[in-house]
């Protein structure tokens, strides 16, 4: 009888011992603080945003095209420091300033000159457009400087291009000559006229 008891125990402890072998393991669960340190797992997990790299195209250019004559030709106003001539162009896109504050400068020293007495003098001028179709051509004396005032006889020589950076716009000029008759006549040619040929650079 003890033998048997023996061999039971001892075939209960095997059987045991076999279905413990076939189970899981029951490992003690663990809590674990979550770690505050970021880490990166390299380039793929970093994105960059790349901003398009645009060039700055500057002013667009409008084509002038050919003077035309306008009714109030050339003004001259020295108590109040105006001296200029008028002229008119075909409807472009360049904006026009009622205003008479919006000016577009000279990219170029050669870009206005005066031939006066067989004399060609480097000036400065500002152009302003004060309609669809209407321009002035500033030579107010604080540009002309010695050159000041304009004078009957005067051949204006205009070309290249006139700016405003601001808004983005501005207007080239083929090389155009006028000549100041009278007290408010203003005369547009495309070739110099025989006066100045020989002064002419």
């Amino acid at each position: 009888m003890k033998r048997r008891l023996i061999l039971l125990t001892a075939a209960a402890l095997l059987l045991g011992l076999l279905a413990g072998c076939g189970g899981t393991s029951a490992e003690p669960e663990t809590t674990s603080v979550p770690s505050t340190e970021q880490t990166y797992g390299g380039w793929d997990d970093i994105q960059v945003t790349w901003a398009e790299a645009t060039e700055n195209p500057g002013p667009r250019i409008v084509e002038a095209g050919t003077l035309n004559k306008h009714e109030n030709g050339w003004y001259q106003n020295l108590d109040n420091g105006t001296d200029g001539v008028y002229f008119n162009l075909w409807t472009n896109d360049v904006p026009a300033d009622n205003t008479w504050t919006l000016r577009y400068e000279p990219t170029l020293d050669s870009n206005f000159y005066i031939v006066r007495d067989g004399v060609l003098y480097d000036a400065d001028c500002r152009l302003l457009k004060f309609n669809s179709t209407g321009y002035f051509l500033v030579c107010d004396p604080w540009l002309l400087g010695d050159a000041s005032p304009l004078r009957a006889g005067d051949v204006l020589i205009l070309q290249g291009d006139f700016v405003n950076y601001d808004n983005g716009w501005g207007i080239h000029f083929d090389t155009n000559y006028i000549m100041l008759k009278g007290v408010n006549g203003a005369k547009f040619y495309t070739e110099p006229p025989e006066e100045i040929v020989d002064v002419l650079p």
